[in-house]
């Protein structure tokens, strides 16, 4: 399943680029972070995306395994949502830290198998 529309191809343009930005993440540390090819995370970021699902599902449950939630609401506003454990590393400056010990998470959640990302989120 494939997203079709312009909109849900703007929409995900926007979401992938908020979320990394709001990490601090550059292209190559999301791909290392999900076990991805540098240009698959280049080529999501394009104008006229449009990856597979599963590939877009991998990537949001980085992201909330990181502590970043991005959604659209009704009105066409986005709305994003932070972990009360992302505001207390960042707060703390202890946020590298944190972002480096989500990644080990998830590459090992990676390894075990597809499913693995969702199991254990907190939020």
């Amino acid at each position: 399943m494939r997203n079709t529309t312009g909109s849900s191809s703007q929409w995900l343009l926007l979401e992938m680029r908020l979320c990394r930005a709001s990490l601090g993440l550059s292209q190559r540390e999301m791909a290392d972070a999900t076990c991805m090819g540098l240009q698959t995370v280049k080529n999501m970021e394009k104008s006229g995306a449009n990856p597979r699902l599963s590939t877009l599902n991998k990537l949001r449950d980085a992201f909330r395994w990181m502590g970043v939630k991005f959604s659209l609401e009704g009105n066409g506003s986005t709305r994003q949502d932070y972990s009360e454990e992302l505001m207390t590393a960042f707060d703390s400056g202890t946020l590298t830290e944190h972002l480096q010990d989500k990644i080990k998470l998830i590459k090992m959640a990676n390894d075990q198998d597809d499913s693995g990302l969702t199991q254990g989120m907190e939020w």
